[in-house]
């Protein structure tokens, strides 16, 4: 505690970063997690932290608005590492919306409780899948780790802010929909050929109704290839949540362009 109250500035502005982070994080910052416990967490991690950061001998500027703009900035450093976070669990919603629609699912959602919005079916499904899956790999680990080291690379105070920033950002957009789609492809293109199959059963047995058959049909065809591909994404979320993986990518390239 002595190490606390003897560099409090510091301590509020890494607890600002620690926030930031477990705030933006999907995994604890959700809506439906007491805030007692989120509260817990960042004060938990912001003592273990603080005696293992190297601070800068002179004292933050203690006048209001230039302690605040640091408070902002490493709020921001937190909220970028969050959106890391976020960006690799979308991907599975993303994946829940490219199925959804061609399997017959489109105009049925659900309510997400983690972020009070309508979310596909098959993309909560997804999602929950990925979120344990993390849990069960110690990718939670890999987040302390990540914000215990941007400690190292972007001190307390120290950030600062590339002109690429943008078009990393850009870059994990685009990332993040063609890999939701590559591992949508197998139900995609199944029910497409589903689709294409109807459609000359359509034309050569007029007496059919198509849509009565096909409905049913694809929902059948689509969760059967859904199922049978279960087994695969453990080793696609192994690389995409792994110490080497996509995710920990990110982040490190991340820090390096806001260590700069």
């Amino acid at each position: 505690m002595e190490v606390i109250f003897s560099n409090l500035p510091w301590a509020f502005l890494l607890l600002a970063r620690v926030a930031a982070v477990v705030g933006a994080s999907p995994l604890i910052g959700s809506r439906n997690v007491p805030m007692r416990l989120k509260a817990g967490l960042v004060g938990i991690l912001t003592l273990l932290l603080l005696p293992a950061v190297s601070l800068p001998q002179s004292q933050p500027q203690l006048e209001l608005l230039p302690y605040l703009l640091l408070l902002g900035r490493e709020m921001g450093v937190g909220l970028l590492l969050g959106f890391c976070v976020t960006a690799a669990f979308a991907i599975f919603q993303l994946i829940g919306q490219f199925i959804d629609m061609p399997i017959g699912f489109g105009m049925v959602n659900v309510l997400d409780p983690t972020s009070q919005s309508q979310m596909p079916i098959v993309g909560q499904f997804q999602y929950l899948l990925a979120m344990g899956i993390f849990l069960l790999i110690n990718g939670h680990h890999g987040i302390i780790l990540a914000l215990g080291r941007s400690l190292e690379l972007i001190p307390l105070g120290g950030i600062g802010l590339s002109s690429e920033l943008l078009g990393w950002s850009v870059g994990v957009f685009a990332q993040m929909f063609a890999l939701g789609f590559q591992l949508s492809l197998p139900v995609v293109g199944t029910l497409f050929l589903t689709d294409l199959a109807l459609a000359i059963i359509a034309r050569t047995v007029p007496q059919m109704n198509v849509f009565v058959v096909g409905y049913p049909a694809k929902i059948l065809i689509g969760l059967g290839v859904l199922a049978l591909s279960l087994p695969l994404y453990g080793g696609v979320l192994v690389d995409l949540f792994g110490p080497q993986g996509w995710l920990m990518g990110e982040i490190s390239t991340l820090l390096g362009l806001l260590g700069r």
